[in-house]
């Protein structure tokens, strides 16, 4: 009987740690309202939405990784994966508010001075669902191959509004089956950070408006996507494991084009 309490803490702290609840955070001293929503996701991931920050990034969610920040204590940042952006960090830091000492978290999103942020409290099962399929329907991962279809023809449409450039892909449907069979919907994270640069920049746009053909197929189990442009042919290989696109992509496009 002397090992049943060390097992039965062992037993409680393994399964607190699988049953990890999600997190409402706000703001508390800001001239506005803004809510973080921490959520566990698959393989010691995270998805974050935010709410409220006069921000782009305000409706949006977002997957991150977690790890040390390297201050001492149980602090910790969250950054996307193969993206340097860290826009949630712990800094073990407290604040007096109504004489109380409140420990604080930073939200730093970009032209934006730092927000801090308290935690306000659990997040509902229902909001909990609702943020992760709000992100799979952000990363183009329909319930169907119709659905996909649909997203991608309106996407071409909104691509040729804005950059001036008609862009119908040519798609590899026979390599995507099974759990990868909505992957190509992925593309229309590919289309809105082309949108976005023919905004931001005529060069850019120029470049952009250059290409004449987009190529799309399966990734060889990478879980970043290999984008490349050679004589006016935009090729991109997709994986559904494959984070935050539309912000991958931005980021390869700046790099190839």
């Amino acid at each position: 009987m002397k090992f049943l309490i060390p097992a039965l803490f062992l037993m409680f702290h393994f399964s607190a740690q699988a049953t990890e609840l999600a997190k409402h955070y706000q703001s508390y001293d800001a001239d506005y309202v803004g809510n973080v929503y921490v959520v566990p996701y698959e393989n010691k991931e995270y998805l974050i939405y935010y709410d409220g920050f006069e921000h782009q990034i305000d409706g949006k969610v977002h997957l991150y990784k977690k790890s040390n920040n390297g201050i001492e204590g149980n602090n910790y940042v969250f950054q996307m994966p193969f993206l340097n952006q860290r826009n949630f960090h712990s800094n073990g830091r407290s604040s007096f508010v109504n004489g109380s000492s409140l420990k604080y978290f930073e939200v730093h999103l970009a032209n934006k001075s730092v927000t801090r942020v308290a935690y306000y409290g659990r997040v509902s099962p229902g909001k909990v669902r609702k943020i992760k399929q709000l992100y799979l329907t952000q990363q183009g991962l329909l319930e169907s191959k119709v659905a996909v279809k649909q997203a991608i023809k309106k996407a071409t449409l909104e691509l040729a509004n804005a950059c001036g450039v008609t862009l119908i892909p040519t798609i590899d449907w026979a390599n995507f089956v099974k759990e990868q069979k909505t992957t190509p919907g992925m593309l229309v994270g590919l289309y809105s950070s082309m949108k976005i640069l023919c905004d931001e920049d005529s060069d850019y746009k120029a470049a952009i408006q250059a290409i004449t053909t987009v190529k799309v197929g399966l990734a060889n189990h990478s879980k970043q996507p290999e984008l490349s442009i050679t004589a006016g042919t935009l090729s991109i290989q997709l994986d559904k494991s494959t984070s935050n696109i539309a912000q991958i992509f931005y980021k390869l496009l700046t790099e190839k084009l």
